[in-house]
């Protein structure tokens, strides 16, 4: 296993990902890395992106976990203004992503996909108002969930915490995205999402928004929501489900 340590780096203005940490599979044998990535500025990364040019998908990240990225923590960096997500994890295994600061991405600020046991703790995702890195004239998403579709990799989304961390004016707070295969085995499962608030200004779109079978042992539990819209939608498919969060009604 390669084991890295990424400490003060400053880094900008990638045609693609700022840091990407990943392993390989060789012959049938997976080769791991893992590390940590502390102390960091990443700015300006997927930049061949710039201004939506790759059009609705393909972008890259400020920080990425690839896969076979494995036992990796993320902290005290500082990732703004991408043209991509802030930072993506995904098919990652043991991560943890805590005390950053992430703004200005053009789709989402924290994109957590298709990975196992991750923990996102004590972040803060805004953005402002004067970005002008916008996806189809919005702001970004601060923290949003799926579960893409990886030939030989299949559903594996499961165990997530969520928690402590605050999203402020952003287009939404939470979103789960669904999976892409809709296989019964997809979901979040054994998810829990907690103690964080979303304090979003001038949002069209729910908080708290679930586009997609949610799966088994989750938990939305003492969460925060300031929102110009509503605080919670779900997609009808999914049925009801438990809530349990503060709302303190729109911004005024």
């Amino acid at each position: 296993m390669l084991d890295l340590q990424l400490d003060g780096l400053n880094v900008k203005k990638c045609s693609g990902h700022g840091i990407d940490i990943g392993g390989d599979e060789i012959g049938g044998t997976d080769y791991y890395a893992s590390g940590s990535v502390k102390n960091s500025i990443v700015e300006y990364a997927a930049m061949n992106n710039y201004n939506g040019d790759r059009g609705g998908s393909g972008w890259q990240s400020g920080l990425k976990i690839s896969h076979n990225g494995k036992d990796i923590e993320l902290s005290n960096n500082t990732i703004k203004n991408n043209w991509g997500e802030g930072v993506a994890i995904t098919r990652g295994e043991n991560v943890t992503f805590k005390n950053n600061t992430i703004f200005n991405s053009y789709s989402v600020n924290i994109y957590i996909d298709n990975s196992i046991n991750t923990i996102v703790d004590s972040n803060f995702a805004y953005c402002n108002d004067s970005s002008l890195i916008l996806k189809d004239g919005k702001k970004a998403s601060g923290i949003s969930v799926g579960e893409e579709f990886y030939t030989g990799w299949g559903n594996q989304m499961s165990t997530l915490k969520v928690f402590n961390n605050i999203v402020y004016n952003c287009s939404r707070g939470f979103t789960w995205y669904g999976t892409d295969t809709n296989a019964a085995s997809g979901g979040l499962d054994n998810t829990i999402i907690a103690n964080n608030t979303f304090y979003l200004l001038d949002n069209t779109s729910s908080a708290i928004y679930l586009d997609g079978e949610v799966g088994d042992d989750i938990e939305f539990k003492n969460n925060i929501i300031v929102s110009n819209a509503g605080a919670v939608w779900i997609d009808s498919a999914i049925g009801t489900y438990d809530f349990d969060y503060k709302s303190l009604g729109k911004f005024k």
